[in-house]
């Protein structure tokens, strides 16, 4: 891709992964599974890049946090922050 996201669909990937960690009521979803819902709700499905782009930055803002997992160190599980909530009811 190598190109910025346009804003207003990067606003939108943005609102659709935080409503679907926002969904899960609290639990940790799975980075696939949370792609696949995040495509669901915004189309054209996301590209490789605009998911490493977008879970970066709502990382790097604390609106989302990895969560590890002892059993499969490999295992990349997100979950929404109380600060990811509140953009989320800004958004």
């Amino acid at each position: 891709m190598n190109r910025p996201i346009n804003p207003m669909r990067r606003k939108q990937i943005i609102r659709a992964l935080l409503d679907a960690l926002a969904m899960a009521g609290g639990y940790a979803l799975e980075d696939s599974l949370l792609f696949g819902f995040v495509n669901d709700l915004v189309k054209p499905p996301l590209e490789n890049e605009e998911r490493t782009v977008i879970t970066k930055f709502c990382d790097d803002e604390g609106w989302i946090r990895l969560v590890p997992d002892s059993m499969d160190p490999g295992l990349k599980q997100w979950v929404i922050t109380e600060l990811g909530r509140n953009t989320l009811a800004s958004l």
